[in-house]
């Protein structure tokens, strides 16, 4: 929006469209209001900056219950669709939580007067692929199906040739190949 901003400011193109894929995104040279919050510019719970966060108890019910949700998500985008080729045959590994390394809590954010939700932001590793994942998690505690994962699941730490079994870049961040590359066959992983 800035960039077509500048261009309406040159004179050389009068009312260009707002975009598509974000409407109330504007131009950073506009004034904009006080109040803006991270949904108003469509930046995803994840990655806002505004929201304060305290720290928890690791072993906390709900956050164990929310890591737990995020590792099903995860082994089950790898078990759908990380699959050898014309086969049912999986190419991952199942990913076990080793730990929770810190787990936040958000103040209570409403929606309207009887709607609301928590935010928590979460580190853990698995294995065995010792990966370290950062994610946000919503809980809605009023609804049944309660927990949403908003944003992207964040890798800390290198996966490097780990998943070069999988071509698909957003599952590389998740993937360790039961077949890892340079291993000969008694040094592969049996799961």
């Amino acid at each position: 929006m800035t960039l077509k901003h500048i261009l309406e400011l040159s004179g050389r193109v009068k009312d260009l469209p707002p975009s598509l894929s974000c409407p109330p995104c504007q131009s950073i040279l506009k004034e904009l209001p006080e109040n803006r919050s991270c949904a108003d510019a469509h930046i995803e719970s994840h990655w806002c900056t505004c929201t304060a966060y305290s720290t928890i108890d690791r072993k906390d019910t709900f956050a164990k219950k929310a890591v737990k949700f995020v590792t099903n998500y995860i082994n089950t985008e790898l078990d759908t669709r990380a699959r050898m080729p014309n086969s049912t045959k999986p190419l991952c590994a199942h990913l076990r939580l080793k730990s929770i390394i810190s787990a936040k809590k958000s103040e209570i954010t409403r929606v309207n007067a009887t709607f609301y939700y928590l935010s928590y932001l979460l580190v853990f590793d698995v294995s065995p692929s010792n990966a370290k994942f950062e994610t946000t998690v919503l809980y809605y505690p009023e609804l049944k199906n309660n927990i949403e994962i908003t944003g992207s699941i964040s890798r800390l730490n290198e996966y490097s040739t780990q998943s070069a079994c999988v071509s698909t870049d957003y599952l590389r961040k998740y993937c360790y190949c039961l077949k890892q590359p340079g291993k000969k066959k008694s040094g592969w992983l049996n799961f």
